[in-house]
């Protein structure tokens, strides 16, 4: 069902767990597939670059894989870079999902667009 990427980065995740100093956390929930995806993120108010990304997420391989992949896509870009990847990104760099499992996917970009869009808006505060 899962192609060998999916299954090394379910049984082996390199960004699993909470991020000590995280500066944003997002997350978001499936109700179609009830998972949960949280992810911290260590970013660079100057330069607004993601320094580090980890997740905690309940759900499936998919989802954890999901997970995974994206942290790694994100470090080293900025807010901006990294809100313009999609979930068809993220299913490409893992190199394939099952058709029933890209809403994965799109669970995973959701709470990654919630962390830049929190992350966005403390930003804004802060200026004031």
């Amino acid at each position: 069902m899962y192609n060998i990427s999916v299954m090394e980065r379910f049984l082996c995740p390199k960004n699993a767990g909470s991020l000590k100093g995280a500066d944003v956390i997002g997350q978001a929930e499936s109700a179609e597939k009830g998972d949960v995806v949280k992810f911290y993120f260590k970013i660079n108010s100057k330069s607004h670059v993601i320094e580090d990304a980890h997740f905690k997420t309940l759900g499936c391989p998919a989802a954890i894989a999901c997970s995974d992949i994206i942290c790694d896509m994100v470090k080293g870009k900025t807010v901006e870079q990294a809100s313009e990847i999609s979930n068809a990104d993220i299913i490409n760099h893992l190199g394939n999902l099952p058709v029933d499992k890209i809403s994965c996917a799109t669970t995973v970009e959701a709470a990654m667009r919630a962390g830049i869009k929190k992350f966005l808006k403390q930003e804004e505060k802060n200026k004031k």
